[in-house]
């Protein structure tokens, strides 16, 4: 599916617009608050900073090793380096997105909604969706849906999201999510808690979600070996999750009052 296309997905009674390539969801012409940018509020950012400084300084090495500068070039330079953070960002995103419809169009071929894709010519491309792979394959998992979007009504705020699949694992339900940051934090576990809490209120006659997986692919500067984490009922009360939601959505008319 071209990102591109709107999706228009019926949920709880309403029709919900989902725009892959902004990834945003909106029911009636209003948008509705994201569940990453919900479980977002967990996220520690300290990292950020570092990271950011870290990209600086690589993109500075790189003007170093230029034989020749001028007034214009410093300009160029300076800008360069103020924006390196962006553009490791982005290609970061890009290649994220490579490898996610890489796995979304497996994933519709094993659910006989098309034809099996051809392996990833790009090599790292190929190194990070093969573990992945594999470990659907020995652990044997049964395929229920991939790209699933729902939807969550709590009182007075709305949240949506995609999950990435819906399986059944050793007899348990699951959902999973396909993870390429460098880093996987405890924002990722509350975003699938969201996901859980919205798909059994979309969904109320289909068995209620066992366990949470995220999988940390692995690529190229980052993670080695893909990490396979899993969370159930267990592990925490995954109930509080749609609380993150009405929280963004209270903090939405605070930051509103206060302008």
């Amino acid at each position: 599916m071209q990102r591109s296309e709107v999706q228009t997905h019926l949920l709880q009674g309403l029709e919900v617009d989902f725009h892959p390539g902004q990834h945003k969801y909106f029911e009636g012409g209003t948008e509705i608050q994201g569940v990453t940018r919900s479980a977002g509020m967990t996220k520690d950012t300290g990292f950020l900073a570092p990271w950011g400084a870290k990209a600086g300084a690589e993109e500075a090495d790189k003007i170093f090793k230029a034989k020749k500068t001028d007034e214009l070039k410093r300009l160029e330079y300076s800008e360069r380096i103020r924006n390196a953070w962006r553009k490791v960002q982005q290609s970061g995103a890009d290649y994220g997105n490579v490898a996610h419809d890489y796995l979304e169009a497996w994933g519709l071929s094993q659910l006989g909604k098309a034809p099996k894709p051809p392996a990833p010519v790009n090599r790292e491309v190929k190194k990070t969706v093969k573990p992945f792979l594999k470990w659907a394959k020995d652990n044997k998992i049964e395929l229920i849906a991939t790209e699933q979007v729902v939807l969550y009504i709590g009182d007075g705020h709305r949240y949506a999201g995609t999950l990435d699949l819906q399986f059944r694992i050793d007899g348990k339900n699951a959902i999973g999510d396909y993870k390429t940051g460098t880093r996987v934090g405890i924002d990722a576990v509350w975003q699938m808690a969201m996901y859980a809490n919205a798909f059994e209120q979309c969904f109320p006659d289909q068995p209620k979600i066992d366990s949470l997986f995220i999988f940390h692919l692995p690529k190229k500067n980052g993670r080695k070996n893909m990490k396979v984490i899993e969370l159930t009922r267990e592990d925490f009360d995954w109930r509080y999750a749609p609380a993150l939601g009405a929280i963004k959505a209270q903090e939405f008319q605070i930051k509103r009052s206060m302008k």
